[in-house]
C-alpha cells in the first residue's frame, strides 16, 4: 500500500470456478472493490465508513490461475470522493490483465467520522483475505499515523481459517 495505490491477492479456490475453469465475474469484481477501499487508506487513512458509490468493470479475457491479482491506482482524492482505477491479472501474468475496473468511494460527512482507530480487521466475502492492522492514535481523527502502522498477520491469509463471519470489517478505537 501506498499514499496513493494499494494492491490485493486471492488464492483461487473451487468455489469460484465458473464452467470452463474460469473464476468468476463477482469474484474480480469483489477484489477489485476491496482494493479500491484499501487504497483510499493509503491516501486519507483508514475509513471504515467509506462506501462504494460507484463501480464498473471491464472483462478482457478469461480468467485462469491458481491467484487472481489486483492494484488500484487513486486519480482523485477529494473532501467527499476518491476515484481510482484497479487492473486484475492471474498469477504472475501482470502484463496481460483479465479485467480492469473504475470506481468511487465517498467518505463520510467531517463530522460522522469514527474516533481514531487503533486496531481494524478486513475481509473478502467468501473466504479471499485479512489485514489485521494495529496503529497508534494519530492526531488527525480517522487518519493513519506516518508510524507505527504493523500488519499483524500474514496480509492474504484464508478468512474461513479465521472466522465463518467473512465480509465484515471490525474496527476498535
Amino acid at each position: 500500500m501506498g499514499p496513493t495505490w494499494a494492491t490485493a491477492s486471492r488464492p483461487i479456490t473451487p468455489d469460484v470456478i465458473r464452467p470452463g475453469g474460469y473464476v468468476s465475474g463477482p469474484t474480480q469484481f469483489g477484489l477489485a472493490d476491496a482494493v479500491l477501499w484499501y487504497a483510499l487508506f493509503g491516501a486519507v487513512g483508514i475509513e471504515p465508513m467509506a462506501l462504494t458509490s460507484e463501480l464498473s468493470i471491464r472483462f478482457l479475457r478469461p480468467a485462469q490461475g491458481e491467484v487472481l491479482h489486483a492494484r488500484a491506482d487513486l486519480h482523485t482524492v477529494g473532501r467527499r470522493n476518491v476515484v481510482g482505477t484497479i487492473a486484475l491479472w492471474m498469477d504472475d501474468r501482470v502484463d496481460k490483465p483479465v479485467s480492469v475496473a473504475q470506481g468511487t468511494y465517498v467518505r463520510p460527512p467531517e463530522g460522522r467520522r469514527p474516533a481514531t482507530l487503533r486496531r481494524m480487521e478486513m475481509r473478502l466475502p467468501g473466504g479471499g483475505s485479512i489485514l489485521d492492522a494495529v496503529f497508534e492514535p494519530s492526531s488527525t481523527p480517522g487518519r493513519l499515523p506516518t508510524s507505527g502502522a504493523t500488519v499483524v498477520d500474514p496480509p492474504w491469509t484464508s478468512c474461513s481459517r479465521r472466522s465463518p463471519a467473512c465480509g465484515r470489517a471490525t474496527w476498535s478505537t
